[in-house]
């Protein structure tokens, strides 16, 4: 069992999270610089506590196949195949990218 330690002027790394997402309103990325930990540990931390999503995420299901087709590349970049796999799918998304993966004949249809 971990001992607790004091962080940034808080008791524990949880409260520190708490205090920054509801009382400053800082997104769980700026939250993860100020407390030099992954963005992943903050929106654990905070929906353990607290049992929701910071605002602005949502939850998708992602198959054990992908995850762990994931891992090696996750690994790689020093993250979690859930940061991979939420990465991947922003850049997509933000790059346009969609029917260039998918190529399933959809992005025609709907011109």
């Amino acid at each position: 069992m971990t001992s607790r330690q004091p962080i940034a002027g808080y008791a524990t790394k949880t409260d520190a999270v708490i205090d920054m997402i509801d009382n400053r309103k800082m997104n769980p990325a700026a939250v993860a610089r100020a407390l030099d930990t992954s963005a992943e540990c903050v929106r654990n931390l905070y929906f353990r506590r607290t049992n929701k999503r910071p605002s602005g995420y949502s939850k998708i299901n992602i198959s054990m196949d992908v995850i762990n087709d994931a891992e090696p590349h996750a690994q790689a970049r020093g993250i979690t195949a859930h940061e991979l796999c939420r990465r991947i799918l922003a850049a997509a998304l933000e790059d346009k990218l969609v029917d260039a993966i998918l190529d399933d004949a959809k992005a025609e249809t709907r011109q």
